[in-house]
Formats: C-alpha cells, structure tokens, sequence
C-alpha cells in the first residue's frame, strides 16, 4: 500500500478535527499550549530527563535489594552502581522521548478537559461535550487540525526515520510538509486566538 504525504495529514487532520469539533474551542487552545510545552520539555531537556530516569531507576533498585535497611548499604550500592543504566541506546532513547511526548499531550487534553467541565452526551461511540455553541466547535475543528499537525511535527520524524516505512509511507516529503507549513500552523492559531477574544467579548455585552 503506497500512501502520500497529503494522505497521511488529511488522516491526522481528520482525527484531531473530529476531537476538537467534539470538544470546542477552549479545550483545543489549551491542549495546544501544553502540546508546545511538550514539544519544548521534550526537545531541551531530553539529557536531563533521561538522565535523572537512569537514577530513580538505579535508587529504586537500591531500594529493592534492601539498601535502605542494610547494615552495609554502601556494599549494595557499590553493585547497583555497576548495573548498566536504563535508557542508554538510541531505540531505548526514542522510545522514552515519544512516550513521554504522549504521557504529557494527554496530560493536556485531561487538564483542558478540568478546567473547563461541561456534561458529556453520547455521540454515536464517541462522546460530545455539551455547552460549546456551533462556532465554537468551528473554531474547536480548526484548533483540533492544527494540533494535529503540531503533533505529527513532533512524532513523524522521530517515529519515521527513513525515508519510507514498510507500507510505503513518503515520510520524508512529510516531514519536509511539516517544516515548510509550521509557520501558517502558528499564525492560524493566533488567527483563532483573537477570533475567540473578540466573540467572548462580544458575547459579555
């Protein structure tokens, strides 16, 4: 199966439209201000992540072996500090980064989702959250795709390496997508910031 690049973001785009258009407006902001402070923890601080994992890691095993309670724990130490650490090659490495991606997107979408509780209706198998008016769910779809793309800037090229995945997938001409249309992701989600201001502050009159 051979697929183009304008396959696989009309496929993500659709996703994240349907979730934003479900959520609305305010939730999809929120999502993506902790989807850019995903990017940015993720991006700058992989060392220091991966380096204090390796030491919990090597604690909790000192911990598991008794070393808290040892007549000797320097003796326990001693051979945990040898054991190899646990994030160390480079799969190990891009495994850790996009699950910690994901732990904190979704992290953004449960703390949009509390901050702004509304009554969830049934919609088909997916559930709709009630309150948002139609041009806030407008306005939630188009949010919804640009965190999508935001999403797909960070994974795909981790993700997808080479040039082509196994079903053909031209990740390269992707990412090359991703890295020449990020800046109209940003200007469209200032478009929608002010288009938001401007219609709450409309609606307090």
């Amino acid at each position: 199966m051979t697929l183009t690049y304008l396959h696989v973001l009309v496929a993500v785009g659709a996703v994240f439209g349907l979730i934003g258009f479900l959520r609305g407006v305010a939730r999809e902001v929120i999502t993506t201000i902790g989807i850019i402070i995903a990017y940015l923890i993720v991006r700058w601080g992989e060392s220091f992540l991966i380096g204090w994992t390796n030491r919990f890691f090597k604690m909790a095993i000192f911990a598991v072996r008794g070393g808290l309670v040892a007549d000797d724990p320097t003796a326990i130490w001693a051979q945990v500090r040898e054991l190899p650490p646990l994030i160390e090659a480079e799969g190990e490495k891009l495994i850790f980064k996009l699950v910690v991606f994901a732990a904190l997107v979704i992290l953004a979408y449960i703390v949009g989702n509390r901050l702004l509780p509304a009554r969830k209706v049934p919609f088909g198998p997916l559930v709709i959250y009630a309150g948002p008016s139609l041009p806030s769910r407008l306005l939630g779809l188009a949010a919804g795709v640009m965190n999508g793309y935001l999403i797909a800037y960070f994974v795909i090229p981790q993700a997808f390496p080479k040039p082509e995945t196994v079903i053909k997938v031209p990740t390269e001409a992707v990412v090359k997508f991703l890295n020449q249309n990020l800046p109209l992701v940003f200007i469209g989600l200032v478009v929608i910031l002010i288009v938001l201001g401007l219609w709450s502050a409309s609606l307090k009159k």
